[in-house]
C-alpha cells in the first residue's frame, strides 16, 4: 500500500521533468534550426565623411592667342602641348604694309623735323628784328605760329609712326606669361585676322589648377550655421578637406584649398560658386582635365551602418531591426547626403543608439520572423 502511494506520488514528478526535458530538447531544436544572421549594435561613432561634386578644371591662367593684324602666318616658332617662358617669340605675321608704314612714318619724322628746325630758325632771325623795330610784329606773329605748326605736325607724325611700330609689334605673338600651349590649328602660310573664328592657339598657366564648383542653397545655409561668427571662406579652410579624384578613381596627390566664394547664388538653379586651387608641380593636371572634386568633413558622433543593411522600397531606405528575442521587424531610416565612404551611411534619423540591426544578407528575411543573432 505504501509502495503504491509512493507511486502516485512520484509519477507528476516524473512527468513534469519529462515534459521539461522535451521542452528543452525543443527549444534547442528550435535554436539550432534558427538561420543566423550578422547583427549590427549601433553606437555613435566620430568619423569623417565627404561629398562628391562635379568640377570644372582651369589653370590659374588660360587666355586664347590671336592675332590683332590682318597677314599671312610666315612662321610658327612653338608646338602643342610646349612649354614656353614669358616673352618666348610663338608665332610672326607677315604684314609687309605695317612696315612699309613704319618706314613712311619714320622718314616723315625726319623731314618734320628739318622743318621744325628751319621754323625755329626763322623765329630766331625775326624777334630781334622786331625787338629793334626794323619790321612789325606781324612778321614774329607769323613765325610763331609756323613754328607751332611744325611741331604740332611733328607730333602727328610721331603718333602715326607709334601707330606703325605697334602693328609691327602685333606681327610677332609673344607669350604674355610663362604655360603650356594648346592645339594649333593653322599651318604656316594661313591667313590670320583679328576677327579669325578660331585663334591661333591657347595658352594655360597650370603651375596652379582651379577647380570650380557648385552647392546647393542648403548646403551653404547649413555651412554659415557651422561656421556661426566666423568668415565662411575661414572656415571652410580650416575645417574642410579637398581633394580630386581623378578619372581612373586614384586621388590627386595634392590637397586642395578653398579661396573664393561666389556673391551670389543663382536664381535658376539655387545654387553658388565655389573655387578650390591646387598646386599643380609636374604639370599632370591640365585645364579642362575631368576629375570629381570631394570634400571631406569631421563628425563628432556619428551612427554608422553599413550600406548593405538597408533596402530600398518605393524611394525610401529601410533596415531589419533585430530584438533581444531576436524578432525582425522593418524600420524606415533616414541617411545624410554625405557618406563616409563606399561601405557606410550615416544615419539621420529612425534609428536610436544601441539598438541592433541586421548587418547583412537581407534578401531572405521576412518581416516578424525570429532569426539566430551573430553579433559583429
Amino acid at each position: 500500500m505504501a509502495n503504491q502511494s509512493i507511486i502516485k506520488l512520484f509519477a507528476p514528478c516524473v512527468l513534469a521533468a519529462t515534459l521539461a526535458c522535451n521542452n528543452s530538447q525543443q527549444h534547442v531544436q528550435d535554436d539550432v534550426s534558427l538561420e543566423e544572421y550578422p547583427v549590427y549594435t549601433l553606437t555613435p561613432q566620430a568619423t569623417t565623411v565627404y561629398t562628391d561634386f562635379p568640377v570644372s578644371l582651369q589653370g590659374i591662367q588660360d587666355i586664347e592667342l590671336r592675332a590683332k593684324v590682318n597677314g599671312f602666318i610666315d612662321d610658327i616658332f612653338v608646338d602643342e602641348g610646349q612649354y614656353v617662358n614669358k616673352g618666348q617669340l610663338l608665332f610672326r605675321i607677315f604684314a609687309p604694309e605695317y612696315e612699309e608704314e613704319l618706314a613712311r612714318s619714320s622718314a616723315a619724322i625726319k623731314s618734320m623735323e628739318a622743318e621744325l628746325a628751319d621754323a625755329q630758325l626763322l623765329v630766331d632771325r625775326t624777334k630781334p628784328l622786331v625787338d629793334e623795330g626794323i619790321i612789325g610784329k606781324y612778321e614774329l606773329e607769323s613765325a610763331l605760329q609756323n613754328l607751332a605748326n611744325k611741331n604740332a605736325q611733328l607730333s602727328q607724325a610721331k603718333a602715326i609712326k607709334n601707330t606703325a611700330s605697334a602693328n609691327v609689334a602685333y606681327s610677332q605673338i609673344r607669350a604674355p606669361f610663362a604655360g603650356v600651349i594648346g592645339l594649333i590649328p593653322y599651318k604656316t602660310g594661313s591667313l590670320v585676322s583679328s576677327s579669325s573664328i578660331e585663334p591661333l592657339s591657347h595658352l594655360s598657366d597650370i603651375s596652379k589648377i582651379h577647380a570650380y564648383f557648385s552647392i546647393n542653397e542648403k548646403q551653404f545655409t547649413r555651412f554659415l550655421h557651422e561656421a556661426k561668427n566666423k568668415s565662411l571662406l575661414d572656415y571652410l579652410q580650416q575645417h574642410a578637406e579637398i581633394a580630386l579624384i581623378l578619372p581612373d578613381g586614384n586621388q590627386f596627390d595634392q590637397k586642395g584649398k578653398i579661396d573664393m566664394i561666389g556673391g551670389q547664388i543663382d536664381p535658376k538653379t539655387g545654387s553658388i560658386n565655389l573655387r578650390a586651387v591646387f598646386q599643380n608641380p609636374d604639370g599632370m593636371m591640365r585645364s579642362g582635365n575631368s576629375a570629381t572634386l570631394r570634400m571631406y568633413e569631421k563628425v563628432q558622433e556619428a551612427i554608422l551602418i553599413p550600406q548593405r543593411a538597408t533596402y530600398e522600397l518605393q524611394g525610401k531606405k529601410y533596415v531589419y531591426k533585430v530584438d533581444d528575442e531576436g524578432i525582425v521587424t522593418s524600420a524606415p531610416i533616414s541617411i545624410l547626403d554625405k557618406i563616409p565612404s563606399n561601405e557606410y551611411f550615416i544615419v539621420s534619423g529612425g534609428l536610436q543608439r544601441g539598438e541592433k540591426i541586421i548587418a547583412e544578407g537581407l534578401a531572405n528575411v521576412k518581416e516578424g520572423t525570429k532569426i539566430k543573432a551573430v553579433h559583429k
